[in-house]
């Protein structure tokens, strides 16, 4: 860490200005160095506000609670309670559904336990969803672009275990203008780079804003290479892929390079465990599979999955 920042001060000297996925440490590096300052990258991340960025036709029902008032609430029907802080957080962690009394004790639980860096709780009103995706916005200093979005799998209900990028069920052109209209109000207020949105698409036809995240976000690399990475192959469909495989680097290396020839695999990350001190010799591989259907991409997902597992 010390070596990183003794790095971005030489930079800084040189004129440049830092460009972070995330706030970087409060009071290291001033405003002026940085891309996007630490206030607006926790202004635009904090679920409170997503009401600045679209029209409130767009967001569910919500309100705000202090733990005390929390504490004592009893929702009439389904709701998720959320982390109210500024933080940006992902995969649903800081969220929370509630649809009976145990699912309640549950959130009680769980936001008593982060009561020190969560300062209220939103509650919002549980919407009917028959797709949800992660649009993705690219923005720069001239216009905000929406590269598409991503369908959200989830495990159970804000529990995400990938993405799926499916022509059958593309995301909606409403749903881009929609993303395109925040991207380009989160520019006039200084935000440069690449962030995504949580959008359902309701069951009564009409569109729905969760969660800003002005950030990297899972499926940022999966948009921006999706369509070169079909264009190539006769395999339509992208599934999100993650591993930790234990197996010697050389042969991980292997195991790869014949889904990528027959190019059902994309790689968007390799980081090789045997050459960090910490990492305990564990690899980490990240991309997206493809396939002719959703079916055929979560298979062959699977199947590589269990490939590489192997020693």
């Amino acid at each position: 860490a010390e070596e990183a920042e003794m790095l971005a001060d030489d930079m800084i000297s040189q004129g440049k200005r830092l460009f972070s996925p995330y706030p970087l440490r409060s009071g290291r590096f001033s405003d002026n160095s940085q891309l996007v300052s630490n206030e607006l990258y926790r202004s635009l991340n904090a679920k409170t506000n997503l009401g600045e960025l679209v029209s409130l036709e767009f967001l569910p029902k919500r309100k705000i609670l202090s733990h005390e008032e929390f504490s004592e609430f009893t929702p009439a029907k389904p709701v998720f309670f959320k982390s109210a802080s500024d933080a940006a957080t992902g995969w649903g962690f800081a969220v929370q559904p509630c649809r009976n009394q145990e699912d309640l004790n549950k959130a009680r639980q769980w936001f008593a336990k982060y009561r020190e860096s969560i300062p209220s709780i939103l509650v919002e009103e549980w919407e009917e969803i028959s797709t949800c995706w992660c649009a993705g916005i690219v923005v720069d200093e001239n216009e905000a672009i929406c590269i598409g979005g991503a369908e959200q799998i989830f495990s159970s209900p804000a529990r995400q275990v990938g993405s799926l990028i499916d022509p059958t069920n593309a995301f909606p052109e409403a749903g881009k203008q929609l993303a395109t209209l925040i991207g380009e109000t989160s520019r006039r207020k200084g935000f440069r780079g690449i962030a995504g949105l949580d959008i359902g698409l309701k069951t009564n036809g009409k569109l729905v804003v969760f969660d800003p995240n002005f950030r990297f976000n899972s499926s940022s690399t999966q948009l921006l290479f999706h369509d070169s990475a079909t264009s190539n192959s006769d395999f339509p469909v992208s599934y999100s892929f993650q591993a930790t495989p234990h197996c010697e680097f050389k042969t991980l290396k292997n195991r790869l390079k014949g889904a990528i020839d027959q190019g059902r695999f994309v790689p968007t990350r390799l980081f090789n465990g045997e050459n960090h001190p910490h990492a305990n010799g564990t690899h980490v591989v990240t991309g997206f599979v493809l396939g002719e259907d959703q079916k055929m991409a979560v298979r062959t997902a699977e199947s590589l999955c269990r490939n590489l597992a192997g020693r």
